[in-house]
């Protein structure tokens, strides 16, 4: 019963051994994160720009303030939160 414990945990590890080397693997060599970073914080201000635009229309303010506004705001707010991440390291 020992060695059918044993070679079951051997297996198991290396199961998750071989996950971990795929995902590092995938992560490092292919190098697309920073494109996913890039995408995603664009798509973000697009996104803000749009929130920005709804809600002056529909608070009965001028929509182009309303939009540069928000747009700038979470800007600032985004290059904020990555600088507090790349000074502790945790920057993707």
């Amino acid at each position: 019963a020992r060695g059918r414990v044993a070679a079951e945990n051997r297996r198991y590890t290396r199961f998750w051994v071989k996950l971990y080397f795929l995902e590092y693997g995938l992560f490092h060599a292919l190098g697309f994160l920073e494109v996913v970073m890039t995408v995603v914080a664009a798509l973000s201000l697009v996104f803000l720009t749009v929130l920005g635009t709804i809600a002056a229309r529909v608070g009965g303010a001028s929509v182009a303030k309303g939009a540069l506004r928000v747009t700038f705001w979470g800007a600032i707010a985004m290059a904020i939160t990555a600088a507090i991440g790349r000074a502790f390291g945790v920057a993707a």
